[in-house]
């Protein structure tokens, strides 16, 4: 049996396509276990309809936690020797499960099928570039291949897993929302014996813009930096090759961080030192030139924001005190303004 893990929050727009293409796998041997994440629309009401028509379906509720602590619950009620994740506003093509069953019933050492997704934007499926013939890795080479990212992607929902690597995992609730996904898959081929890439790119990933996965700049990306920092760490000392490739998506994080600091005038960050250091220390290890000018507009942008607030807290000060009020009535100072009136405060 295949366990299908479904984590929903505030998701009623798409969920009927979603959950009608669960329905209609060619495979009949699944269970579809709808985690409601403490909807505030119609969500959970539309789950029980279709629960009520599909004995297949389970529906399981659980307070406002997050996708991780839903796909948790979702694992600790399944029964299927297979597990499978898909977002409650994605769907997938009828035959999918049945392919990837088929591969991993017929070769008992592989762990893990692998059948890639396409993205959908305003309803059109987006082919992003090379697709790649059938092939069955080891755990570090097929790591290899989805660190790339060319043409296999490290998120959770094209993929099918053998129930057992799950098994004496850290709780799912532990990782980062921001690299959830890359450090369950480390975490889960590692432990692998065998991948197979199967190239059916049968599930449709909904672009939808309010998504957690395009958010833009966030302050909490901090920690997806610190995260990919520490996953190098999950691989052996002689795998210098993956290791290396960690210390690239590090580099690229943490030069995105410091440019969302400069595109969202976000010059206050406290985290900005810890940034900085790790982008250093992995551009070293990499043999890579640190982008300097980056850091030297950063470097400049906050100084220059430090001066315009000590600036603006002087005349303030000197006006309190020549018009002995308590109170003074900042127009049009902006986010200097804001930060002026906190630190009097």
């Amino acid at each position: 049996m295949i366990s299908i893990i479904v984590p929903i929050y505030n998701t009623a727009s798409y969920l009927s396509r979603c959950i009608e293409s669960l329905q209609q796998q060619t495979v009949q041997d699944i269970e579809i276990l709808l985690v409601d994440n403490g909807s505030t629309d119609d969500s959970l009401s539309i789950c029980q309809a279709y629960a009520e028509q599909d004995p297949r379906i389970c529906v399981l509720e659980e307070s406002r936690k997050g996708a991780a602590y839903a796909r948790e619950m979702g694992i600790h009620v399944a029964r299927g020797a297979f597990l499978t994740f898909v977002d409650s506003d994605d769907w997938i093509d009828a035959d999918m499960y049945e392919q990837m069953l088929s591969e991993m019933e017929a070769e008992e050492t592989v762990d893990i099928v692998v059948g890639g997704f396409v993205r959908n934007i305003d309803g059109a499926d987006h082919d992003d570039g090379p697709r790649h013939l059938m092939r069955r890795d080891d755990a570090q080479t097929a790591i290899g291949i989805l660190l790339d990212g060319e043409i296999y992607g490290c998120i959770l929902c094209d993929k099918l897993y053998r129930r057992s690597l799950f098994d004496h995992l850290p709780p799912l609730s532990d990782y980062t929302p921001f690299a959830e996904d890359l450090e369950l898959n480390l975490l889960l081929f590692l432990r692998a014996r065998y991948v197979t890439f199967l190239p059916i790119y049968g599930y449709h990933y909904y672009m939808r813009p309010e998504s957690i996965s395009h958010r833009g700049f966030s302050v909490d990306f901090v920690h997806r930096v610190r995260r990919l920092r520490f996953l190098r760490t999950l691989f052996p000392v002689d795998a210098q090759e993956l290791r290396q490739r960690m210390d690239v998506l590090t580099f690229e994080a943490a030069s995105s961080f410091l440019q969302g600091m400069l595109s969202q005038n976000a010059f206050e960050v406290p985290e900005y030192e810890e940034v900085q250091g790790i982008l250093k220390e992995s551009g070293k290890e990499l043999g890579m030139e640190v982008p300097s000018q980056l850091l030297a507009s950063v470097k400049q942008c906050r100084e220059d924001r430090a001066d315009r607030r000590h600036q603006m807290e002087k005349a303030v000060r000197q006006a309190l005190q020549e018009t002995g009020k308590k109170k003074v009535y900042l127009y049009g100072a902006g986010i200097i303004g804001r930060e002026t009136a906190m630190a009097l405060q």
